[in-house]
């Protein structure tokens, strides 16, 4: 006998897609930067459950996937950091830099990153990623420039 309803769930790695990540870094309180990572997910089925790995599949990882809803702009994870060698400068246009430690215990992903001071944007700039314990500069202006972030040795 035969039934005419059911379920089948099924579960696949699609090659073709892949995501992006995007960090906002918040620097509302001296000497800590609140950073938020999105994903930049390409469109998805509705319904489809997806997780990110923060790693390439032909690299072989440690890293765990993240379940994220199937959404454009997720977030998918948020961390508070230590900001050390913070400049500021007003004029002509408002600039910030600073370093800060990644003291967590995950790899964080090259991408592109925002900035607010105190709620003001200051730009985007390509973030190169960092491994956890590794120290990064960023500098960010409000003129959209990009700027380079280091490794700080």
């Amino acid at each position: 006998m035969f039934r005419k309803s059911g379920r089948i769930v099924v579960s696949y790695i699609r090659s073709d897609l892949k995501w992006a990540p995007f960090y906002d870094f918040r620097l509302n309180k001296a000497g800590e930067a609140d950073v938020i990572i999105r994903a930049n997910l390409p469109d998805m089925e509705k319904g489809a459950a997806v997780a990110v790995v923060a790693a390439l599949l032909d690299g072989g990882t440690d890293e765990i996937a993240m379940p994220v809803p199937a959404e454009r702009f997720p977030q998918i994870a948020a961390f508070t950091f230590a900001v050390g060698q913070e400049k500021f400068s007003s004029a002509p246009l408002s600039s910030v830099s600073f370093s800060f430690k990644n003291s967590s215990a995950r790899k964080l992903p090259a991408g592109e990153a925002s900035c607010y001071l105190h709620g003001e944007y200051l730009g985007n700039t390509a973030f190169n990623g960092a491994l956890p314990g590794d120290t990064k500069e960023l500098a960010f202006g409000n003129s959209g420039l990009l700027f380079n972030d280091n490794n700080v040795k």
